[in-house]
């Protein structure tokens, strides 16, 4: 039986670079959406701290998620990372409890 997987992912961007970054992601979330597996995939911005984001995704697998690291499109993005972040990202994968 396939386990449901939640990731978070907490980025911090550049000073002055948050609504590129906002471009950039909002342009490939579609694609993502449409992917196998994929539940839900959200981008927060910090109310407090305009530079912090957070994504919010579930999947219904990790093997969905592991497939998900590997299209095109997040290669592209990833290779993108350091114009945007000023440090690495946080990423943590969670499975549910209860």
């Amino acid at each position: 039986m396939k386990q449901p997987l939640t990731v978070t992912i907490r980025l911090l961007v550049k000073s002055g670079m948050e609504e590129k970054f906002k471009q950039e992601y909002l342009s490939i979330i579609p694609f993502i959406l449409n992917e196998e597996g994929c539940i839900n995939y959200n981008l927060y911005q910090s109310k407090s701290e305009p530079s912090v984001f957070m994504l919010y995704e579930n999947w219904v697998s990790q093997e969905d998620y592991a497939r998900h690291l590997q299209m095109s499109y997040m290669k592209v993005v990833n290779e993108k990372a350091d114009l945007f972040l000023a440090e690495p990202i946080e990423i943590d994968l969670w499975g549910k409890v209860f």
